[in-house]
């Protein structure tokens, strides 16, 4: 047996080892005596969770996510019809669905490039190598907002690579190096926090309306993400500029003749994704605005009526039966190769199992406000506040940020209830927080990203500026963040 087959013959091993593990967590758990104020339908809710999180971990989203939907029909809690309908048909899993179609038709169109391209052009930054620098990052921010995060890092790490060759920077070098970093933190952490349709902000809107049965409006989220985002993004600049005195001595006569001039050229189909990118945001906002500004009215009951699942099929009709030269601008199925499965069903369980494991028929609930407010009577809400986003910052290093905010909201609504204290403001910074997971490759998705381009980067080097960087930010999210995050939400 060769090396690489006993190499292979070890790993099936392991994910069987897994898999064993995770079925008796699932479902031997519950067979265990319950304890404090948790039942034995607790205990096997308990146990679904748990299966649910070791597979996570460390396997995949997909299979364990079927699993853990026929654990909890097992338990007896639904049918599989009944638990299809709470599941698949919950209004957000739906959305996000919609959602991912119709943004990958805009991605389709190839804003990126224009965008990128668009920004870096500006006669501001010639010879001013900060202002290019603040213009990367913000650039980088803008694309992964509006557009595409992945697509955005592409595009701006390229123009980036072309002024470090043109200049003289080498691979390993600081300033590629952290621009690297900087460029996914600015449009994977930061513009896919900043506007609500992106998939972290669905996790947490959804995770709050199942385990607190309250919504956090569109307008809210937004006056509060989009400041914040644009702040860690200036706060990471500040950084380079004043802590790791960069030498950008180099860069001085830097100017915009590098970019291609057809590149700032808009066709036809950009003009109409630059159209529907604005008409989707305005009208996800206008669902919340029109009930505050014009209540009772026929324009704000129709929005109302349709809510975000509505307009945002309003927009797929648009755009499939709008045309340019002859053709629709979205191809639908183009466009639905966009959709990321696994985490559609990785929604579609998670979110009626929160509902489902903090009901009063489990007990969970009542426990964990007896367990844990006893630890925090006396104390301020900044000191359970920064408690539970240090925690969560430091676990989400180490697993997936999804599960790790859907599990802290679970924990902290009962707990904030108890304790008479917001809920709100508190989730909003984990928002922020346990997107800070840069300090392992598996430490996230763009963490990968990062520690992946060994072209400029050498992780031993970087992992010294991301924790001061992680930690600074941290810093940012508890001070400004939960004195901002009460003024909107208060």
């Amino acid at each position: 047996m060769t090396v690489m087959s006993q190499q292979a013959t070890k790993k099936s091993k392991l994910f069987y080892l897994h898999v064993f593990i995770t079925v008796v967590l699932m479902f031997g758990f519950g067979y265990l005596p319950p304890f404090g104020s948790i039942t034995s339908f607790g205990m096997r809710m308990i146990g679904v969770f748990l299966g649910l999180i070791y597979a996570w971990t460390t396997t995949s989203l997909l299979w364990p996510s079927f699993l853990g939907m026929l654990a909890i029909v097992f338990s007896g809690a639904y049918s599989m019809s009944e638990f299809a309908a709470i599941s698949f048909g919950n209004e957000t899993v739906v959305f996000m669905i919609l959602i991912m179609v119709f943004t990958g038709a805009l991605d389709k169109a190839g804003l990126v490039k224009f965008l990128s391209s668009w920004i870096i052009s500006r006669k501001a930054i010639e010879g001013r190598p900060w202002m290019f620098t603040l213009a990367l990052l913000f650039g980088a921010y803008l694309g992964g907002m509006l557009i595409n995060a992945f697509a955005s890092v592409i595009f701006f790490w390229r123009i980036l690579y072309t002024v470090c060759d043109e200049f003289g920077f080498k691979k390993y070098d600081k300033y590629p190096s952290l621009m690297v970093f900087g460029i996914v933190f600015a449009s994977m952490t930061a513009g896919l926090t900043a506007l609500p349709y992106h998939l972290t902000a669905l996790i947490v809107i959804g995770a709050v309306e199942s385990a607190a049965h309250m919504s956090i409006p569109f307008v809210s989220y937004v006056l509060f993400t989009i400041p914040m985002s644009a702040l860690l993004i200036f706060v990471y600049y500040l950084i380079m500029w004043y802590l790791f005195r960069l030498d950008l001595s180099r860069l001085k006569d830097i100017n915009i003749d590098f970019i291609d001039k057809k590149d700032l050229i808009l066709n036809k189909t950009q003009k109409l994704a630059i159209f529907f990118t604005f008409l989707m945001i305005t009208l996800l906002m206008s669902v919340d605005i029109l009930k505050l500004l014009l209540p009772d009215t026929a324009i704000a009951n129709l929005m109302g009526g349709w809510g975000i699942i509505g307009v945002v099929l309003l927009l797929i009709v648009l755009g499939l039966v709008i045309q340019v030269d002859g053709q629709s601008f979205m191809h639908y199925q183009e466009s639905i190769k966009s959709v990321d499965w696994s985490m559609i069903y990785l929604f579609a369980i998670i979110l009626p199992f929160s509902s489902i494991l903090t009901s009063d028929a489990t007990g969970v609930s009542a426990w964990l406000v007896e367990t844990l407010t006893p630890l925090f009577i006396g104390k301020s809400f900044l000191a359970f506040a920064v408690i539970i986003l240090l925690l969560g910052t430091i676990i989400t290093n180490f697993a997936n940020n999804s599960v790790i905010l859907v599990i802290f909201i679970n924990i902290c609504t009962p707990i904030c209830a108890s304790m008479d204290i917001p809920l709100l403001p508190l989730v909003m910074c984990m928002l922020f927080c346990y997107q800070l997971a840069y300090m392992t490759p598996a430490a996230s998705a763009p963490a990968a990203f990062v520690f992946g381009n060994t072209t400029w980067i050498k992780a031993s080097a970087m992992y010294k500026p991301i924790f001061i960087t992680l930690v600074i930010m941290f810093i940012v999210c508890v001070a400004v963040g939960l004195p901002f995050g009460n003024l909107i939400f208060g």
